[in-house]
């Protein structure tokens, strides 16, 4: 285990310095020697999602998820490639393992709001958008979030 932590901490050090190759091969190789550690899967899969390997990315995260199936973090990051691929579908399905666990997952509820506001559900985007303002007021995304619900209660207000 202490090879493996020393890996794991090798591909964090690459990964901080953006040097996805050498962060890929440090948690491939921290991974082969403890399998039991779902972050290095994890940020494997993060360090696969930075070089735009998506496939790469979705395996480490399942790998991550078989692990701890409750792994949070992990469910997000699929649905957000899920919802990178247009497959809403396994995206809601991972949120809502997200909502199972860790109901005030804000970043959750963005995507959530997103996913509902471009499938036509007003309702759902509203509700997760409200709830995605009042976890996190001043995140960059809430101001865009704010101004739609706006948008949405002016329509409302004015009959349309």
């Amino acid at each position: 285990p202490e090879a493996a932590q020393k890996a794991f901490e090798e591909g964090f050090a690459h990964q901080n310095n953006q040097k996805w190759d050498d962060a890929i091969a440090s948690y491939k190789r921290a991974f082969e020697l403890d399998n039991s550690l779902a972050n290095a899967a994890y940020n494997l899969g993060l360090a696969y999602k930075a070089k735009n390997d998506l496939a790469g990315a979705k395996q480490a995260f399942i790998q991550a998820l078989a692990i701890d199936r409750n792994m949070t973090k992990a469910h997000y990051m699929m649905a957000v490639i899920h919802n990178t691929q247009k497959d809403n579908k396994k995206a809601i399905e991972h949120l809502n393992n997200i909502f199972r666990v860790e109901p005030d997952y804000a970043k959750a509820h963005h995507l959530m709001g997103v996913i509902c506001r471009e499938s036509g559900d007003i309702e759902g985007a509203r509700l997760h958008f409200e709830k995605y303002i009042k976890l996190v007021p001043n995140d960059p995304f809430a101001r865009e979030a704010k101004e739609w619900l706006d948008s949405i209660r002016n329509r409302q207000g004015s009959g349309r």
